[in-house]
């Protein structure tokens, strides 16, 4: 066992009297007001109209050229959905044999590309039937 060693040290007590703790009366708080942003006007571009774009039937002079180029363009019209469906033969085909992610990714891209293609075609033909039906 340890031996205990003790020191003799004065204690110095004061008689303190302690005041009671005064109670806060429970007040309500007032909600803060949220101060907002100063907003800076942004400045507005102005703008450009966008000019009308031109028909297609009026870019031909002649009836003839007119009729040459409507079917040249339903000609690359069937051969643009010629390849969206080999296109989507080929993603299907990748997908059902579980192909690499990035197959199937370049796959989908040039699906699109073709449907958007496909689809301008689409438009371009049948606005030229419809300034024919027109005269």
């Amino acid at each position: 066992m340890a031996k205990r060693t003790t020191k003799s040290t004065k204690k110095t007590t004061k008689s303190v009297k302690k005041s009671p703790k005064k109670r806060k009366t429970p007040t309500r708080k007032t909600p803060s007001k949220t101060s907002r942003k100063k907003t800076t006007k942004r400045k507005t571009t102005r703008k450009t109209p966008r000019r009308k774009p031109q028909k297609i039937a009026e870019m031909f002079e002649t009836q003839e050229t007119l009729a040459v180029n409507r079917q040249a363009l339903w000609n690359t019209y069937r051969e643009l959905q010629s390849r969206v469906n080999h296109a989507l033969d080929k993603l299907r085909m990748h997908f059902h044999t579980r192909a690499m992610p990035h197959v199937l990714l370049e796959d989908k891209k040039e699906l699109l590309f073709l449907l958007g293609e496909c689809n301008y075609m689409a438009r371009t033909c049948a606005e030229l039937d419809a300034h024919e039906h027109k005269r």
